[in-house]
């Protein structure tokens, strides 16, 4: 099973025993789809995946009433985050590269993006705590507009 299956369909409680034999891209897969959950109960309309482009991959493009929103998600277990710092992992070289992307999103989906109304654009990041202990909770943060839609 996926990790994005297992986060999906799998208990909470079983998500540690899964991720403490995994790698780096299980877990972000794992976090992004718990974010991806997280976000939907925040009534965010998921547009796109893992979105690839020729020049880098976008984790999650959403929309919110009439904004479109594209989302940096972070994945750390217990055991990696001893200061919880996703924030700061989104510094200004990925700022750039995601600007980047969603700029070949944007031209790549205009017809579909001015359908939907979504003229106005943000930059989310999303930070996923999993536990590797059994029972504790999975602890999201999440910044909206953690950084502007110009290079800084």
């Amino acid at each position: 099973m996926s990790a994005r299956a297992a986060a999906r369909f799998l208990p909470r409680r079983m998500l540690p025993a899964l991720l403490a034999r995994s790698g780096p891209r299980v877990r972000g897969l794992a976090g992004e789809a718990l974010a991806e959950r997280y976000l939907a109960t925040k009534r965010y309309r998921i547009l796109a995946r893992n979105w690839r482009g020729s020049r880098g991959e976008l984790d999650l493009v959403c929309s919110l009433n009439r904004l479109l929103v594209f989302v940096e998600v972070k994945t750390r277990t217990s055991r990696s985050a001893l200061s919880f710092g996703s924030l700061d992992a989104v510094h200004r070289a990925k700022r750039a590269h995601i600007l980047k992307c969603a700029g070949e999103y944007q031209a790549q989906n205009a017809l579909r993006l001015r359908r939907l109304g979504l003229h106005e654009m943000r930059f989310d990041a999303l930070a996923v705590e999993i536990p590797l202990r059994r029972g504790a909770p999975v602890i999201i943060e999440h910044w909206p507009g953690a950084f502007p839609a110009a290079p800084t």
